[in-house]
């Protein structure tokens, strides 16, 4: 638990502090951007992605609450959907989360197949963090068009595409990509808790 609190300490109650920091000199100016890093995940979650992608998904309703509440201040918000960018995220998130989960033994009939898929969706490569970086900033400046949220970095197209259809449809092809897709027997739950 303590690895999860820490997760949203810095993605959630570190993004309200800083907004609250600066909010007052935008609004004094009467002009500002406030952009918010957040995750296709908080679109198309991934097993074992849970508690990050809830943090991305308060930063996803944060960003479409400020926007309407800066709105008067001449603020204006951008959520960012970020997808793949090469980082030490896959190796930190793992470090941050408990690596024995309490109920792990539920899952070992699968859990080949489904660490698999997730090692090979963080191997595929991302966004170098400069390209990023230029793009985040061109995005910025562009005073003809901000969208409220701006899809970028790696499988992006991927995630906004499963996020278009019907939520059970998503999640069932999230699932079967990760291994999710039969029922464990029931032995099979009760053998592997005695290992």
């Amino acid at each position: 638990m303590e690895g999860i609190k820490s997760l949203f300490e810095t993605n959630v109650f570190g993004l309200i502090a800083v907004t609250q920091a600066v909010f007052p000199h935008m609004a004094a100016a009467g002009s500002g951007l406030i952009v918010n890093i957040g995750s296709i995940t908080s679109f198309v979650p991934t097993p074992w992605g849970g508690p990050y992608a809830a943090s991305k998904a308060c930063v996803k309703s944060l960003s479409s609450v400020m926007r309407m509440e800066m709105k008067p201040f001449g603020i204006r918000v951008l959520h960012v959907a970020l997808g793949g960018v090469t980082t030490n995220l896959p190796q930190n998130s793992a470090s941050q989360t408990d690596a024995n989960p309490p109920n792990l033994h539920y899952y070992l009939p699968f859990l080949q197949i489904a660490l698999a898929a997730r090692n090979k969706t963080n191997a595929a490569g991302g966004m170098h963090p400069d390209e990023f970086a230029r793009r985040l900033v061109s995005k910025c400046l562009d005073s003809w068009f901000l969208p409220t949220t701006w899809w970028t970095g790696a499988k992006n197209n991927l995630a906004w595409v499963l996020s278009s259809l019907p939520e059970s449809i998503m999640e069932h092809l999230v699932g079967l990509f990760y291994g999710f897709g039969a029922a464990i027997p029931r032995g099979a739950v009760n053998a592997g808790k005695n290992d």
